[in-house]
């Protein structure tokens, strides 16, 4: 019954996450000098929403990016652009640091990022229309405009075991790119998988962030989960900062209690304690894998609760 449960609760995200995408847009350079004229906000407004697909679950396909990528290669900023984000980023990633920006599209985060100072950047994508055409773009190796140490690689972020080994980034960053993958089938599983990837590829002191449209009620049960002896037990704290979805009227103040007009940042630091736990985890599963591990006998030991989803769970019932 669970399973069942979980699928729903994935499906519905991933309805709502095409909505998200559907309607995303992007800040727009627009003269602002007639003052009052909201039927022109409101047309310009018009002009940049995308259709919505029929199917919640193309935003997980990467033909379907193939084919839009194929149909349009004029950039697109999903959300925010680095301008508006920054601040976050710079609090928490320093420029030496080494970053894997996952489901990269051909956004110009990474440009910008170099102009800031960043020099040792992977950006992934699984389509390999994208990523060819950020290589025409840019260059590769030595010859990249961007600088030789960063790279554009077509890569499924949900399986990088064959590629990227443990503990060879500083930075993971994803922009929407979370998102996307619930609109996947098994949508849910998949965001387990990548971010158990992500924890791998971190350094015991890196950081991930997620920019999302996902709120933390939807977002913390998988993100957020210290349980060692759970399946999608994370070696990280989870902090999650929001900012104002962009407005085409430069005159809208944004209502910061009103989730939602806002996109939320989730930033999940390594915890050293955790991380050594996680790293006995994943020795103890390959070991089982290989047929060398023999359990100890010991007397039982009382189940481990996620700490953080039951005092989430208590807050919620007290607030009813």
């Amino acid at each position: 019954m669970a399973a069942e449960d979980d699928g729903a609760d994935a499906a519905a995200d991933g309805a709502d996450a095409a909505v998200a995408f559907g309607n995303a847009k992007v800040t727009a350079d627009e003269p602002t000098d007639e003052q009052g004229d909201e039927r022109r906000f409101e047309d310009l407004n018009k002009q940049l929403y995308d259709p919505v697909p029929t199917d919640a679950c193309l935003y997980g396909k990467s033909n379907f990016w193939d084919g839009r990528y194929m149909q349009n290669e004029e950039v697109f900023e999903w959300y925010h652009d680095y301008a508006a984000l920054h601040k976050i980023i710079s609090r928490y990633v320093d420029p030496e640091m080494s970053i894997l920006h996952a489901g990269c599209g051909n956004s110009e985060l990474c440009e910008h990022m170099v102009d800031d100072g960043y020099e040792k950047i992977t950006n992934i994508d699984f389509s390999r229309v994208v990523i060819d055409q950020m290589k025409e773009k840019y260059g590769e190796g030595e010859n990249c405009s961007l600088g030789e140490d960063v790279i554009f690689h077509q890569m499924d972020f949900t399986d990088m075991q064959g590629e990227y080994e443990d503990k060879i980034y500083e930075a993971v960053i994803d922009k929407a790119a979370m998102d996307a993958l619930y609109c996947a089938e098994l949508g849910a599983k998949k965001v387990k998988k990548a971010l158990d990837e992500f924890d791998r590829v971190l350094t015991n002191n890196g950081v991930y962030i997620s920019i999302s449209y996902g709120r933390p009620e939807n977002r913390l049960t998988e993100f957020d989960n210290d349980d060692p002896e759970d399946s999608g037990f994370l070696s990280w704290n989870v902090a999650v900062h929001t900012i104002p979805k962009p407005t085409v009227n430069p005159y809208t103040v944004v209502d910061m209690k009103n989730l939602d007009e806002l996109y939320f940042v989730y930033v999940c630091t390594k915890d050293q304690k955790l991380a050594r736990e996680k790293d006995d985890k994943r020795e103890k599963e390959r070991m089982i894998k290989l047929g060398l591990y023999k359990k100890k006998k010991k007397g039982m030991r009382p189940a481990r609760v996620n700490k953080r989803s039951e005092a989430r769970k208590a807050q919620d019932g007290g607030m009813l």
